[in-house]
C-alpha cells in the first residue's frame, strides 16, 4: 500500500480570481500549494468562507505573494470604448507583484494580451523592484 502523496513544497500564487484565475488555482492546489490573490477583499473573504482545500489560501495580502515560486498573472484586459486594450488591471497587477515578488521567481502574464505587451510594458515594471527579468 502506498502512503499518500504529499504536496509538493512549490508554491504558486495566481493573481486575480476572477473565471480564468479561480479555475487555474484550483487545479494547480491538486498538487500543489496555491496562494490565489485578489484586490478584491469582499471576493476573497466569500472564497476563504467557502474553502476546504488545504492547499489553497485566499488572501487580499499583497505580503503573502512573496512566499510564491511562480506568479500567474490573470487578471482581466477589457477594451476600451475605441477599442483599444485597457491595460491597466496588467499594469497595476506587474505593480503588486514587482513589489512583493523574491528572487528567482517566474512570473506568467495569463491575461489576454496582444504580443510585446509582456516584453514592453510588464517587464519594466516588473524591473522596478530591483530583480532582473531574463
Amino acid at each position: 500500500m502506498k502512503a499518500p502523496s504529499q504536496p509538493s513544497k512549490t508554491v504558486i500564487c495566481i493573481i486575480g480570481l476572477g473565471y480564468v484565475g479561480l479555475p487555474l488555482a484550483q487545479a494547480f492546489s491538486r498538487s500543489l500549494r496555491v496562494i490565489g490573490f485578489d484586490i478584491d477583499s469582499d471576493k476573497v473573504k466569500e472564497l476563504s468562507q467557502n474553502n476546504n482545500n488545504q492547499n489553497l489560501i485566499f488572501t487580499d495580502s499583497a505580503r503573502e505573494i512573496a512566499k510564491a515560486d511562480f506568479i500567474i498573472i490573470c487578471v482581466p484586459t477589457p477594451t476600451t470604448k475605441s477599442k483599444e486594450p485597457d491595460l491597466s488591471f496588467v499594469k497595476s497587477a506587474a505593480e503588486i507583484v514587482s513589489q512583493n515578488m523574491k528572487r528567482d521567481t517566474t512570473v506568467i502574464l495569463e491575461s489576454t494580451v496582444y504580443p510585446g505587451v509582456t516584453k514592453e510594458v510588464s517587464k519594466p515594471i516588473l524591473e522596478e523592484s530591483g530583480l532582473e527579468c531574463s
